[in-house]
């Protein structure tokens, strides 16, 4: 279905990928989509987190904690690494990884919570399913997208 959230951008909208590594002033930042306008001859960034100081973490229930639901399931693994199946039912920033961090089982190739080995040159996340709701018309869009083939090789015994 991104065919019709692309037609919903506007005209010469492509998609170029998801969780792409770009660099700003010499940090590192991931960005959950990326879009380029061939008219426009410009991209579209959708979910950039710009603050890095803005850390997130797992903490004790409190009036200033927010509640953050996160759901997985080992699909196959091997003595070094896990492949598992995450849902996520609150959407808080960066929820995965510091979830994950928190249990210290970290996301391969994440520079910022914890696991800086890095053995395909990407953070080892992808998103294989995404809903989204036009906030305007309330039509609800599902893509999806092929777990690619090297997450599958890490986790070959």
């Amino acid at each position: 279905h991104i065919e019709d959230f692309l037609l919903e951008l506007g005209k010469g909208f492509m998609f170029v990928g998801s969780q792409q590594r770009i660099t700003l002033n010499n940090t590192n930042y991931y960005v959950d989509m990326v879009f380029y306008n061939k008219f426009l001859k410009s991209y579209v960034l959708i979910d950039l987190k710009m603050n890095n100081l803005n850390l997130m973490y797992v903490c004790k229930p409190s009036k200033d904690a927010y509640k953050c639901i996160t759901e997985y399931k080992v699909l196959k693994e091997n003595e070094k690494n896990s492949l598992l199946d995450i849902n996520i039912e609150t959407g808080r920033k960066n929820q995965i990884r510091v979830t994950l961090g928190s249990i210290n089982h970290y996301v391969l190739g994440d520079d910022k919570y914890g696991e800086p080995a890095n053995p395909i040159n990407r953070l080892c996340l992808h998103a294989y399913e995404l809903d989204i709701i036009n906030p305007i018309t309330k039509k609800t869009y599902i893509l999806k997208s092929k777990i690619p083939n090297i997450f599958y090789e890490l986790v070959k015994k």
